[in-house]
């Protein structure tokens, strides 16, 4: 099984300006090779070819060999060969999800990088993995914080014998595949290491099929469960939302690409960095509770809705009149929306509850929120003609006057359709 691991580095300031050599190398490699991708298209193309095919990455490295002849060039020398190969990698994986997306009527073609884009660069050769420091090709050891373990992060294990520290090899130690140095916006950097711990994803529970409970993912109570269960994040970022406002604002008064402009900016990322830690804080320990209680259930089938979080989030959705202009109070209306939305993480948390279930052996039934309504559905008669209460978010069933929380009504409707549909098309087992 493959896992990553983030961490915490310090580097001195001779391996920064390194490390900024090593981000501009690379940027420069990725732009040239996606120029030499995108002349080539248009050169074939031109010449009428039956069969356009696109140059491979393994010519344009051939090509970058030579490259690093030129005198004009000579400087991608001193930065690590692997590191460029990698960026080399990171096209073709762009323009595999480019094809992939045009199959999807989705587009996506890779875009030149630019100074603002994000900082990263990639290797896996020519490192070592120590106690407390990551051994960077060219750069010697970077003081690396390992506030967890990980199998196969160390090549011997500490231990104490006769009141001395000694250390040991370790027979565990699987090694790691790749690493990847990355420079956040607020100036701070991480190492991300991939580890294949020879682990394989645990098989599913057997059970009684009958014996499912549904989710339902919301925005005032973050997970809902068809037995009235509820858990709900702190997704107030109001505090922060007024330091950003404050920064913002004297960050537009900067000049730009100035020095104080650097630093405003710096200082505005690091609000943003406190507030991705935090969401992600909260939806980690969210999921946390819910695998706690649901350990403490005899349940092992577990329905859940996939969730198009980028639909939800479109302004197109606000109502117009018939000159299509919005109606008065319907964009504000959208606007909060989307931002509880955006702060509440749905998708994030969509996919760590997925992840968390099946690490621990559930069957989870997925099924697309457009194929049936959850929240505008009675629960008790199956009928659609229902009247809802976002003030006292209430339900009301026009036809047999059932009211219910709609949270929980929508739980319940989940668990409805994923035993109804157990065997259909609709729902995707995992």
């Amino acid at each position: 099984m493959i896992k990553i691991y983030r961490y915490r580095v310090y580097p001195t300031k001779q391996q920064q300006q390194s490390f900024q050599k090593i981000f501009g190398s690379c940027r420069f490699v990725y732009n040239w090779a996606l120029t030499l991708k995108k002349a080539d298209y248009e050169k074939q193309k031109a010449e009428k070819a039956e069969q356009i095919k696109s140059i491979s990455i393994y010519d344009i490295s051939k090509k970058l060999t030579a490259l690093k002849a030129v005198p004009e060039y000579i400087w991608l020398n001193e930065v690590p060969a692997i590191c460029l190969i990698w960026s080399l990698n990171h096209l073709d994986v762009a323009y595999k999800n480019f094809f992939r997306n045009i199959k999807k009527g989705q587009a996506g073609f890779p875009k030149f990088k630019n100074y603002n884009s994000r900082k990263t660069f990639s290797f896996h050769q020519g490192y070592e993995i120590g106690n407390n420091y990551v051994t960077i090709p060219k750069n010697g050891k970077l003081y690396t914080t390992f506030h967890r373990d990980f199998t196969g992060k160390k090549p011997y294990k500490k231990i104490f014998k006769n009141g001395k520290l000694i250390k040991v090899p370790n027979g565990d130690f699987n090694g790691s595949k790749t690493c990847t140095v990355i420079q956040e916006s607020s100036g701070k950097y991480y190492i991300s290491i991939v580890i294949h711990n020879k682990k394989v994803m645990p098989t599913a529970m057997q059970g009684n099929i009958n014996k499912t409970i549904g989710i339902d993912v919301g925005v005032i109570n973050s997970i809902s469960l068809s037995n009235g269960y509820r858990l709900s994040m702190n997704i107030d970022f109001s505090k922060y939302e007024k330091r950003l406002l404050i920064l913002q604002r004297k960050l537009s008064r900067k000049i730009n690409k100035s020095s104080n402009f650097k630093k405003a900016k710096i200082k505005l990322a690091k609000v943003h960095e406190k507030i991705k830690l935090k969401r992600k804080y909260e939806v980690e320990n969210i999921v946390c509770e819910l695998i706690k209680y649901l350990k403490t259930q005899d349940y092992t089938n577990i329905a859940l809705r996939n969730y198009d979080i980028k639909s939800m989030l479109d302004r197109d959705k606000v109502e117009r009149d018939e000159h299509g202009k919005v109606l008065f109070g319907k964009r504000l209306i959208k606007t909060n929306l989307n931002r509880k939305l955006s702060s509440g993480a749905m998708g994030m948390l969509c996919e760590q509850i997925k992840y968390k279930l099946k690490q621990n052996r559930y069957n989870v039934f997925e099924f697309d929120a457009n194929e049936t309504k959850t929240t505008a559905r009675c629960s008790d008669c199956k009928s659609e003609d229902v009247e809802i209460d976002l003030k006292s978010r209430k339900m009301t069933c026009n036809i047999c006057n059932h009211v219910e929380d709609i949270d929980w009504n929508a739980a319940k409707n989940v668990c409805w359709f994923a035993n109804e549909n157990i065997n259909s098309e609709h729902i995707r087992v995992s």
